[in-house]
C-alpha cells in the first residue's frame, strides 16, 4: 500500500476514519472543528507517499523495533519525554517506562489529545521551549 498512491489518496478522501485513527487520534476522541482541522493539515502531508514508502517501511520493520536494543539507561544528554495517556500509536504506558529508563529524563502527561496531543500545543511548546532554555540557555550547545 505504501507503493500506491492512489491508494492512500482513496482513504484520505473516503476512509477519514482509517485516516484520522492512523495519525493517532484515539476512538470516541471529542473532535471539534479546529481539531479536525489540524488533523487535515496532517493528512494532507502524506501525498505523494510513494517516494517515502521505502523510509515508511524501514521505519515499521528496522528502526522502530530497533529501539527496544538501545541502552537508555546510558544516556548522558538531557531528554524532555512527552507522552499523552490516551495515546493509540505510542501507548503511554511505553512512553512512561522509556522515560523512567533514561537517566534523570524530564516527562511530560498530557491528558488527552491522542498521538498529535491535539488541544495541547501551547503546553507542549511551552514545555520543549523551557527545557531547552533550560539545558542551553544561549540557544545552542557548544560542546
Amino acid at each position: 500500500m505504501y507503493n500506491s498512491d492512489f491508494s492512500f489518496w482513496l482513504m484520505t478522501r473516503y476512509f477519514r476514519s482509517a485516516m484520522t485513527s492512523m495519525m493517532g487520534v484515539p476512538k470516541g476522541f471529542d473532535m471539534t472543528p479546529e481539531y479536525a482541522v489540524a488533523v487535515d493539515e496532517v493528512i494532507a502531508t502524506v501525498l505523494p507517499v510513494k517516494p517515502r514508502a521505502a523510509g515508511a517501511l524501514f521505519d515499521l520493520f528496522v528502526s522502530n523495533p530497533a529501539v527496544n536494543e538501545i541502552s537508555l539507561e546510558d544516556l548522558a544528554i538531557p531528554v524532555l519525554v512527552i507522552g499523552a495517556v490516551d495515546d493509540p500509536l505510542a501507548l503511554f504506558r511505553n512512553t512512561k517506562a522509556l522515560a523512567e529508563r533514561i537517566p534523570d529524563a524530564e516527562f511530560l502527561t498530557i491528558e488527552d489529545g491522542g498521538h498529535m496531543m491535539l488541544g495541547h500545543d501551547a503546553e507542549v511548546r511551552g514545555a520543549i521551549e523551557e527545557f531547552l532554555s533550560g539545558h542551553y540557555p544561549t540557544g545552542a550547545a557548544t560542546e
